[in-house]
């Protein structure tokens, strides 16, 4: 068991991360504290942690954890804050999505410590629902945790380099999955949108099973609208969520004292709207669209998930051709920050010409990318109902871990043999690396 005596009072470990352990203890004089150890010196973790102890000093807000103390001991970092009794979000929906109500004094309360902390050059960069605790199990009084990796304007050790994938997965704003520079405030109001998004509709915008598939759906799929999964939300608050959710953050509300500012004139007229019907789900046309998604060798490596790359792989200059190339095939591409390329293909007037406008960009991106795992999934994608992440889902479950360029069923029976496949496990394979530039100028004609 830890010993800061005589100073503090160890009573229990209360839980555990990726960078330390918590404790329940008690000053001398009886106070109960949280005091959190740092379990690995490394320096990275060493910075980090000595990060979230300068920010939280520097912070005094009544939504943000307090900070105590902090010190070092025979090696032993460690920090010391309030102690806090309730639960976390995260703990909260795992039982029941929030009312209006809650959400909306929930959101006031977050966006008013976002205030604070940008106002003061902070941004968090890793807003979920478990580094939000609510104390005494009350939404009006949530209090933001973990300033581990919060970027500080103008300090040395706030920046990160270009590729590097820092957060949760289905939080992050688009310019994070992407590893770019120059996070700013307008991430977080980005995340705080997923949440409010998740505490309404009991669902996460951009839930997905596997890290690929969540970071392609944020760059390309939007959510349901939430009037359709929360038809009691009011439609101004339905309207914030959606823009706080904008890929492009120039769309965004810009910090957390906007977004404040919209949720303070929506809580004050969300009273004499309550119990009105909300603005509905307006049905979309469903168009045909296809994802391709690629996974280079180097970045899966052998015998590793591909749906899971651990290492980031420079594929800008392969990424610039095929963005050149994209005026003859028509497809947007991104690179996620943690190796995988993505497209997307729509647009096509008959099915069988998006299919095979679908596997062109593949073999274009194999021709380009060489070695490694690609697949592409063909579907009917309501983009403005979230149909396109069924789509994502469908393509990154198929990658695999060899050499192949695995299609869909629909994608390989609307080809109807223009390219030579065979029936594979939950795909359709083409195996050929050699005759991929030929097979493209085949199906180009």
């Amino acid at each position: 068991m830890l010993d800061l005596s005589p100073d503090y009072a160890v009573d229990a470990v209360v839980g555990r991360g990726g960078m330390g352990t918590v404790y329940r203890a008690r000053t001398a004089a009886g106070a109960p504290v949280a005091i959190k150890v740092l379990d690995h010196a490394a320096d990275d973790a060493l910075d980090r942690f000595s990060r979230e102890v300068r920010t939280l000093a520097a912070l005094r807000h009544p939504a943000v954890v307090a900070y105590l103390d902090h010190g070092a001991r025979a090696g032993v970092h460690y920090l010391v804050t309030e102690w806090l009794e309730g639960e976390t979000l995260a703990d909260r929906l795992a039982r029941d999505r929030l009312s209006v109500d809650d959400v909306l004094a929930l959101a006031r309360r977050v966006a008013d410590a976002l205030a604070a902390c940008h106002a003061r050059g902070i941004v968090h960069r890793d807003l979920k629902p478990s580094n939000l605790f609510l104390v005494g199990g009350a939404p009006a009084q949530v209090k933001l945790l973990d300033f581990g990796i919060a970027f500080v304007d103008g300090a040395t050790h706030g920046n990160t380099r270009t590729g590097t994938l820092l957060g949760t997965p289905e939080y992050m704003a688009p310019e994070q999955a992407r590893g770019e520079r120059g996070i700013d405030a307008r991430a977080d109001v980005f995340s705080l949108g997923c949440v409010l998004y998740e505490a309404l509709t009991a669902s996460s915008p951009f839930r997905g099973d596997h890290m690929v598939g969540v970071l392609a759906k944020i760059l390309f799929a939007d959510p349901a609208p939430v009037d359709a999964l929360c038809p009691e939300a009011p439609p101004a608050l339905c309207d914030l969520i959606t823009r706080m959710l904008a890929k492009d953050r120039r769309a965004r509300p810009g910090d957390g004292a906007a977004v404040r500012e919209h949720l303070d004139a929506i809580s004050a007229t969300h009273a004499a709207v309550a119990g009105a019907p909300g603005a509905g789900f307006a049905v979309t046309e469903r168009n045909l669209v296809s994802v391709v998604v690629a996974a280079p060798r180097s970045a899966t490596g052998p015998g590793s998930d591909p749906s899971n790359l651990p290492t980031v792989v420079d594929a800008r200059p392969a990424l610039a051709r095929l963005r050149a190339a994209a005026t003859a095939i028509d497809v947007a591409f991104e690179q996620l920050a943690e190796g995988a390329i993505v497209a997307t293909v729509a647009g096509r007037a008959h099915a069988v010409d998006q299919a095979a406008a679908a596997a062109r960009c593949a073999m274009t991106m194999r021709a380009e990318l060489g070695p490694g795992a690609i697949a592409a999934a063909t579907g009917l994608g309501v983009v403005a109902a979230g149909g396109l992440g069924d789509v994502i889902d469908r393509a990154v479950s198929l990658l695999a871990e060899h050499d192949e360029i695995r299609l869909d069923a629909p994608t390989a029976g609307l080809l109807d043999g223009r390219i030579d496949v065979r029936a594979g496990d939950r795909a359709f394979v083409h195996d050929g690396l050699a005759d991929a530039v030929e097979t493209t100028r085949r199906l180009l004609g």
